[in-house]
């Protein structure tokens, strides 16, 4: 009922929002400032939009609202955040593709849709409209500046109709960050804007300044919106609050918590590693303490710095909306400038080549549960306990990390407590898995390995030898009694390609309902 409640009210506000006058144009204050990828650029410049291993062609039949495109794809299509790409080839004649892009989406979107009219994917759109304007707008003809500006004005009206009956906490930064460029683009007041975004932030942020969302690339896109909003506030002379300046701070921070030796970020909840120069980029524009952080209470994460290595636990539940992974107790470890363990993410659109149980599962190196008919036990919606206690010690070259969560599914009481410890200065991580499962049932607990790493099984499947592009390597051995595979995963951390990864699975059967299992992954001299 609330859902259809909402939708007539969304379609309504729709509706009203194309009555009004058209605002002319006065002139954007703020310049968008990140850099735009040039490959993508190209491949703009040619008709071909790409995106997490789905493409589509311009001259396609219904370009905008394509069959069989996901709904993530959909929403970064109308996004137009792409449009920086086709900024970075520097020659006058992406201007032009640029103003046929968006001629083109003017021309076929008049009509509601849930996905172009999201608030967030107008909020981004507006303000990649308005930021970019100089470079698509600038040299256009009137009869574009026309159409331009009746649509933008439409847009406008219809996210500030959404901002005034809508509670800030179930709104997104993107409808902010869309509103305030906007405005001061046209020139209205923005006073009532930013108190909502005020009261945002105040609910969306924990204490310890990172976002309830989790992921660690929503944290540094979210840190990069506030940055925009900042600069166009002082670009219209407005002094940015304490809230928002708190805000920033405290997310460089959490930004800063979760780089890995390589520069970029930790994969967990869907994120990915992000490049380390636009992440430096993006710290460069922010106000950051430089205060070392070790965990995150509210977020639910863990990190531990030890000789040339890193390791960050999450150690927190799993996302409440959507509920997209399964991360608890997995977690991510690089020695020096290289990833070793990461979590593959998973992918929009699950490939069919993917084998059981991967395909149905989050990417994440974690454990899985099955029954004694061998169907994965998972429910998210279930109540989950999660102890998140946990100690380190530093005393004879050790460290200590301990979690634990259990669950009731179905007639299933499901434990897994996971105990990593760090010795040698980084270079050795012993693991204890306690398990309580099905009766009957198995585990499978999976390490991904990064796609940089290519990955041997000895033939008495006891031992896994991993070797760094470096020439490193190391040598994972589990206990004795439990099977030890070398399998084929799927990475999508990396500029959302689909990577092929070694995986390492020890499978555990359940001949008593709880167990501990051990592994060792160790350097080699």
């Amino acid at each position: 009922m609330r859902s259809f409640i909402k939708a007539a009210q969304t379609h309504f506000l729709f509706a009203v929002s194309s009555l009004g006058k058209t605002h002319k144009w006065s002139g954007s204050l703020f310049q968008d400032a990140w850099p735009g990828n040039y490959k993508e650029g190209q491949q703009l410049y040619n008709g071909r939009f790409a995106y997490w291993g789905e493409e589509i062609e311009f001259n396609s039949h219904n370009f905008w609202r394509h069959q069989g495109l996901t709904q993530p794809f959909m929403g970064i299509l109308h996004s137009f955040e792409w449009l920086r790409a086709l900024r970075s080839l520097t020659f006058p004649e992406a201007r032009g593709i640029a103003r046929t892009y968006i001629k083109d989406w003017i021309h076929n979107n008049h009509g509601w849709h849930p996905i172009v009219w999201s608030p967030d994917i107008v909020g981004q759109r507006l303000s990649s409209w308005a930021s970019l304007f100089d470079f698509f707008g600038s040299s256009a003809d009137d009869d574009f500046l026309e159409l331009f500006q009746t649509s933008f004005s439409r847009q406008l009206r219809y996210l500030d109709l959404i901002c005034l009956f809508r509670p800030p906490h179930m709104l997104d930064i993107q409808v902010f960050k869309g509103l305030i460029i906007s405005k001061i683009a046209l020139g209205q007041p923005i006073f009532v804007t930013l108190r909502s975004l005020e009261t945002y932030l105040s609910l969306n942020l924990y204490a310890d300044g990172s976002h309830k969302n989790r992921s660690p690339m929503a944290q540094l896109m979210i840190l990069r919106d506030l940055i925009d909003i900042r600069m166009c506030l002082k670009a219209r002379g407005i002094v940015p609050s304490n809230k928002l300046s708190q805000a920033l701070s405290q997310l460089a921070d959490i930004v800063r918590f979760f780089r890995l030796g390589d520069g970029g970020l930790a994969v967990f909840q869907n994120s990915f590693e992000g490049s380390p120069s636009l992440i430096d980029l993006i710290l460069s524009q922010s106000d950051f303490s430089k205060q070392t952080i070790e965990h995150l209470d509210e977020g639910g994460f863990f990190k531990i710095n030890q000789g040339k290595t890193m390791l960050v636990f999450d150690i927190g539940s799993p996302l409440v909306q959507p509920k997209l992974m399964d991360d608890r107790l997995s977690f991510e470890f690089s020695y020096g400038d290289k990833r070793i363990i990461t979590n593959g993410t998973k992918p929009f659109q699950v490939t069919s080549q993917m084998s059981q149980p991967i395909a149905t599962t989050s990417l994440s190196s974690t454990v899985l549960f099955f029954d004694a008919r061998n169907r994965i036990i998972q429910d998210l919606q279930a109540p989950s306990t999660i102890d998140s206690s946990l100690w380190t010690l530093v005393e004879d070259k050790q460290a200590v990390l301990s979690s634990e969560w259990s669950q009731k599914i179905g007639s299933n009481r499901l434990r897994h407590q996971r105990a990593l410890t760090l010795i040698n200065n980084g270079t050795e991580i012993r693991c204890e898995e306690h398990l309580r499962g099905a009766e009957n049932g198995s585990a499978l607990i999976r390490l991904n390995f990064h796609p940089s790493l290519k990955g041997s099984l000895n033939k008495d499947s006891s031992t896994i030898i991993l070797c760094q592009d470096d020439g490193r390597k190391w040598r994972l051995n589990s206990g004795k009694g439990y099977e030890l595979g070398l399998h084929r995963g799927y990475y999508y951390g990396i500029d959302n390609q689909e990577l092929f990864c070694p995986q390492a699975v020890i499978k555990v059967r359940f001949k008593e309902t709880q167990m501990v299992v051990k592994w060792t992954l160790r350097l080699l001299d």
